[in-house]
Formats: structure tokens, C-alpha cells, sequence
């Protein structure tokens, strides 16, 4: 009996000593020498402000994603007239830092791509014009939460995804749907980064 007492209390002195955190690997704040889980995990979600803007995709590894800028920028020309950009799969989600770049180095700042390549605010100035896709997630994770309404007047949101020579994709910003319109056309850019 007393071996089997003195063997409970070996028991819960090893238990009792073992490192509490959080175990989840996907955590943000994962404890690689936490031994038994507190339930102090956290992770990002979306609608989070975080580095600048509100959190609308996250990746895979839940520690990366894509965050939009606090405002839109009221209609601007998506410039680059009569110029057909060498944009791979520029549709996707990943493309519009890439598109951005594209688009600035042949045809400079004065483009919705160039607005959205010179924001700096709360010290982020990696921002860029997001493809396609992105504008269509930021869309479809934001609006219903309320947080792309800023007192805009709700125009179609620019995308820096290409069409042919004269038209891109814009995204309407209360049911995500893509439309073909004229560069010269002005509408609203939300730019958007990436963490």
C-alpha cells in the first residue's frame, strides 16, 4: 500500500513539473519546450487589424496571409493606355505585388498600381495594387464584416490584373464580382500587403 502511495505521489510531482504553454505548432505563439497545452494559443483571423490595415487571407501556415489598407483611394485612371504587360497567371492570389511592379516600371507612378506602390502608413510602405483574386477575397472577407466601408462612395475597386492592351479586371465591392472595364476609366484602389 505505501508503494502504492509513494508511487501516486512520484506520479503527480513528474506531472506537476512539466512547462506549460502552448503546444499548437500553428500557433503564433507556439512553446517548443511546453510540455502540457494552458490553452494560451492564439492565432490571426480575419477583420484583425494588424501592421497597418484589417487582415483579409491567411495562408496555409496561418502565420502569413494578406492585410488591406484602412482606406480606399477615390478614382484614379488605371493608366498604362495602349500597353499590354507580360502578367503570368496575374489573376491569382500572390500576383499583384508582381503585377504592381510591372506596372509601375513601364508606366511610372501616376497609374492606380503607382498610388498604391507610394502608401506609407503607420511605417508599411510595401503596399501594392492587389490582383484579381485578391480584391475578390478582400471583398468576399471584409465587406460583410463591415470593414471596406469607409465613407467611399463604393465605386468598383481596380484589380492589377490585366486583360489586353486597353481593359483590366475591377472587382464591385459588395458581391466580389469581376467586370472588364477601360484603363481609362477611373475607379477606387484599396491597396493591399502582404505579412
Amino acid at each position: 500500500m505505501k508503494l502504492f502511495f509513494g508511487f501516486i505521489i512520484l506520479i503527480l510531482a513528474f506531472t506537476s513539473c512539466k512547462k506549460g504553454g502552448c503546444t499548437d505548432y500553428d500557433a503564433l505563439n507556439y512553446d517548443p519546450e511546453a510540455k502540457v497545452d494552458d490553452n494560451s494559443c492564439y492565432y490571426f483571423w480575419i477583420g484583425q487589424n494588424y501592421q497597418g490595415g484589417k487582415i483579409f487571407y491567411i495562408d496555409r501556415s496561418r502565420k502569413h496571409g494578406l492585410i488591406a489598407a484602412p482606406v480606399s483611394f477615390q478614382t484614379i485612371q488605371w493608366g498604362c493606355q495602349n500597353q499590354f504587360l507580360n502578367q503570368e497567371n496575374g489573376d491569382i492570389v500572390g500576383k499583384g505585388s508582381s503585377n504592381t511592379l510591372g506596372i509601375t516600371d513601364a508606366c511610372g507612378f501616376q497609374t492606380a498600381a503607382g498610388l498604391c506602390s507610394q502608401l506609407d502608413t503607420l511605417g508599411y510602405d510595401d503596399w501594392f495594387l492587389p490582383s484579381k483574386e485578391e480584391v475578390v477575397g478582400m471583398v468576399v472577407n471584409l465587406y460583410p464584416l463591415r470593414e471596406l466601408t469607409d465613407g467611399g462612395d463604393e465605386s468598383y475597386l481596380w484589380s492589377s490584373s490585366q486583360v489586353d492592351t486597353n481593359t483590366v479586371y475591377a472587382v464591385h465591392p459588395w458581391n466580389g464580382a469581376a467586370v472588364i472595364f477601360n484603363k481609362g476609366q477611373a475607379y477606387s484602389v484599396r491597396p493591399i500587403r502582404a505579412f
